[in-house]
């Protein structure tokens, strides 16, 4: 796949994972803690022979002004337009492109957490797909659906229809679309905490990425790897693949994974108790991210090195980092933005809601319990960048 072509299923990392949701068996704020900090990848049907053709001239830029939008984090104004190409499509009766506005749309809605839109919308786009025999295009509209699953902690589900992605890429000899659908059975795995599993089927999409060589997929498997080994508390083994992923994002340029390598490492870093390194690597990151203007990356940036200068008494840093994200108009969730307001009232009074410990140990269990606090009001997806794509991608 070319690295400039626009994917209706790119979303964002949360991947953390990003970037959401395991088996019941987890906790909540488990849960979404490996939700939001595993990347997960992103399969793109819009590179079949169908899928993204524009036959009508004024469906053609109404796509591209979507895309445009869209890659400015302006989803509103994305919708509009994809809006409005979904409407010459259909007055046209191009069903390829009808479908292919739907998974864009779709898309749009779940990068906004709109979870019951995008639903509707993937739903919409399968029908289609489905009545036009297009097997990338369906495999695509289900790996959606899989997402919202996932953001609606219904495991069980998302890994029925990755698993179903997984049979579809695999008979038509897709071998890139296979690892995009092994990377979200994985993710499913680690997040009810199979490492095993997890380990041996992102290691087997590795491979596929090393084979093909797709640098871009592989620095995603790789952070997706380390994420497994950090939530074992395995840093040593987690610092060299975030490095190794870091080093490759490094060598192609590409600024965005670098900035989620060196959120990875700093993240090691803070749990070990190294608050010097922390600190750096958080800063270049949050430069790297403020460069690019993504949002929502600095915003999760913003949260992880709050904690940091929380653990390290320094309110007011850690309060300008709180404010931030309100600034920049970034957090919609109702909920988010009542936890955001409730932990600056906490650094304000320094309250013991924010607690002062003095040992490592409480350190480490400090800043975990305040991870898990963030996480559980800005449940996102583990969405990657990866498979080659990127959820927040420059303008071509």
């Amino acid at each position: 796949m070319q690295d400039n072509e626009h994917s209706p299923t790119d979303t964002i990392r949360a991947p953390g994972f990003k970037q959401e949701e395991s088996a019941s068996v987890m906790q909540p704020s488990e849960t979404v803690e490996q939700n939001l900090k595993q990347p997960i990848v992103t399969p793109n049907p819009a590179r079949t022979t169908g899928a993204a053709k524009f036959v009508d001239p004024s469906a053609d830029p109404l796509m591209k002004l979507g895309h445009m939008h869209r890659q400015q984090s302006d989803y509103p104004k994305a919708s509009e337009y994809y809006t409005k190409a979904l409407g010459v499509y259909t007055q046209i009766g191009d069903k390829k492109g009808e479908a292919n506005a739907l998974m864009f749309l779709a898309n749009t809605h779940l990068l906004q957490s709109e979870d019951k839109q995008a639903f509707r919308f993937y739903s919409e786009s399968l029908v289609v797909w489905t009545k036009i025999g297009e097997s990338q295009g369906r495999a695509g509209a289900l790996w959606g659906l899989a997402q919202v699953h996932q953001n609606r902690y219904k495991y069980r589900q998302a890994y029925a229809l990755y698993s179903e992605c997984l049979q579809i890429w695999t008979d038509i000899g897709d071998r890139r679309g296979r690892a995009t659908a092994l990377y979200g059975v994985a993710s499913v795995h680690s997040l009810r905490k199979e490492y095993s599993q997890a380990f041996a089927l992102y290691s087997e999409c590795l491979q596929i990425y090393i084979d093909t060589g797709d640098s871009r997929g592989r620095a995603d498997v790789l952070q997706s790897l380390a994420l497994v080994h950090r939530l074992q508390e395995e840093y040593t083994q987690a610092f060299q693949l975030y490095s190794e992923s870091l080093q490759i994002s490094t060598d192609i340029g590409h600024e965005e994974r670098r900035g989620a390598a060196l959120r990875g490492l700093a993240e090691v870093h803070r749990y070990r108790g190294e608050h010097t390194q922390a600190v750096a690597l958080y800063s270049e990151c949050l430069a790297i991210y403020t460069a690019l203007a993504y949002k929502k990356s600095i915003s999760t940036v913003c949260w992880d090195f709050a904690i940091l200068q929380l653990v390290l008494r320094n309110y007011r840093q850690a309060m300008a980092l709180f404010r931030t994200p309100l600034k920049m108009g970034s957090i919609n969730d109702f909920r988010a933005i009542v936890q955001w307001r409730a932990s600056r009232a906490r650094i304000e009074t320094k309250t013991t809601a924010v607690a002062q410990p003095t040992t490592r140990k409480n350190l480490h269990e400090f800043s975990k319990k305040l991870d898990s606090l963030w996480l559980h009001y800005t449940r996102r997806s583990m969405l990657p960048m990866s498979a080659g794509y990127s959820s927040e991608k420059k303008a071509a």
